[in-house]
């Protein structure tokens, strides 16, 4: 009898400690949530904060509590060749932009006109974000390098603000996207790994994320994007052609979002300005700027 029921106590604490549903697990069973630690309940704990929408329902799923993608529309941008980069202006006016071939440019959301900026010779040109708290540009450039392009100069003058050693090898699988996260702090995105890489202005890499523990398919980083006005993170991903969006720290997914008809969707922007989202397709020989519609945002 003892020797029963001590397989019994055994089994039930393998029940409780063994995770049912996440990125590796798959979704949960009898319509119940998948909480942010990965177990599947019904109660609040399991549903509310951190719930993870792909893998069983959640509070305020059904209601919309995230963004949703409308309509879109799209523009060509023949000045930019590769259009690698995005991030909207301070007043929503324009779209800061890169080019694989080392353009930087200005692009008008409502005329759609391209004044070029700058040029960085030789240099592949991956991602743009702006530092919020100075105006100053901040360029991904592959496979591990950042630059700074400086306000106080009108964008012309550029130095290389840091890089990070462990990526040197990556090559062509470099940092692809940046988003200006706070505290001189950048989001980095490899597509080796992928990894989300936290890294301060200083070079010091705080955090290194292998995203497929917490997205299920990813298969590279194209384009970051960090919402400090909802502390949330957005990825895209060209070759799945998915978008997705994660909490601030990068740890949990909140919802996957198709973009299947877009060709190579390389950059992403949110902006809340123009409530809407910009996506960035790199595809030759004309690159496209889409625009999405958005509610929720």
């Amino acid at each position: 009898m003892k020797f029963i029921t001590f397989v019994l106590l055994s089994l039930a604490l393998i029940s409780v400690y063994t995770k049912d549903c996440g990125p590796n697990y798959g979704k949960c069973k009898n319509n119940e949530c998948c909480s942010k630690y990965g177990y599947c309940g019904s109660s609040s704990a399991h549903c509310g904060s951190g719930c993870q929408p792909d893998y069983g329902k959640c509070e305020n799923n059904d209601s919309g509590s995230y963004p949703s993608l409308g309509l879109y529309s799209y523009y060509e941008v023949p000045d930019v060749k590769e259009l690698s980069g995005l991030t909207i202006s301070k007043d929503g006016s324009f779209l800061w932009g890169v080019g694989d071939s080392g353009d930087l440019v200005k692009i008008s959301t409502s005329s759609f006109k391209v004044t070029k900026v700058n040029y960085f010779n030789d240099d592949d040109t991956e991602g743009v974000t702006i530092n919020r708290d100075t105006g100053d540009l901040l360029i991904s450039v592959e496979p591990n390098k950042v630059y700074i392009v400086t306000k106080s100069s009108d964008f012309k003058d550029y130095e290389r603000l840091f890089k990070v050693s462990e990526a040197k090898n990556y090559g062509n699988l470099g940092f692809e996207g940046i988003t200006y996260y706070k505290d001189n702090q950048v989001y980095l995105g490899s597509q080796e790994g992928p990894y989300l890489w936290r890294v301060k202005f200083d070079g010091e890499v705080k955090e290194k994320i292998e995203l497929k523990k917490i997205i299920s398919g990813i298969t590279e980083v194209a384009g970051l994007c960090y919402d400090d006005k909802r502390d949330r993170l957005w990825i895209i991903d060209s070759e799945e052609r998915k978008i997705f969006l994660l909490s601030g720290d990068g740890k949990t997914l909140l919802k996957t979002y198709k973009v299947p008809d877009i060709n190579n969707p390389e950059s992403i922007s949110v902006d809340h300005i123009n409530k809407v989202i910009w996506v960035g397709d790199d595809s030759k020989p004309t690159s496209r700027l889409y625009k999405f519609d958005v509610s929720n945002l």
